[in-house]
């Protein structure tokens, strides 16, 4: 067995680990839903995330705990899609046989890390702002991680889906 081969064995136990995850986390948070908690990311102002938690403390359906849940859930799901865009961008790297590929695989590789960081402040930022703790300052640095988070995933995404193509359109008889 190669290592790219274990790569990508890696790589797709990483996807279903990540996607299933999801779904859990996604049922164990009902009413609340992925777009909310998104809200509360990118609220950028204090008027805005104040405006969302009262909502939340409203709610009947409990949607202040959920929130809590949400993000505590997100530090197992930063692991996860950490695993899997690493893996996928090391294993994309790889597969065109092209130093300078190769190395914007490692490169965007980081890049997954400095996002899994940069989700990790958000999250306790959020929780700080949850627990009536906010700052103007708090709130403004959970937007910026977020949007940092966001970028840095999307770049990673897009050269994953490039090395996708790549590997399906490789002519026959060459190893991937």
């Amino acid at each position: 067995m190669t290592g790219r081969v274990s790569l990508r064995r890696m790589f797709f136990i990483s996807g279903i680990a990540m996607l299933s995850f999801m779904l859990l986390m996604k049922k164990a948070v009902i009413p609340l839903t992925t777009g909310d908690i998104v809200q509360l990311e990118l609220a950028k102002n204090t008027e805005r995330a104040m405006d969302i938690i009262a909502e939340w403390s409203l709610s009947p359906d409990n949607k202040m705990e959920k929130a809590f849940r949400a993000i505590q859930l997100d530090f197992i799901f930063i692991i996860l899609y950490t695993a899997f865009f690493y893996l996928g961008t090391r294993f994309m790297g790889n597969l065109a046989e092209n130093p300078v590929w190769k190395k914007a695989g490692r490169f965007f590789s980081l890049l997954v890390i400095v996002a899994a960081l940069c989700d990790v402040v958000e999250n306790l930022t959020m929780l700080q702002t949850l627990s009536g703790q906010y700052t103007k300052w708090g709130i403004r640095l959970t937007y910026d991680m977020a949007v940092i988070k966001f970028s840095l995933l999307m770049i990673a995404a897009f050269f994953i889906m490039i090395g996708f193509v790549i590997w399906v359109t490789k002519k026959p008889g060459r190893n991937s």
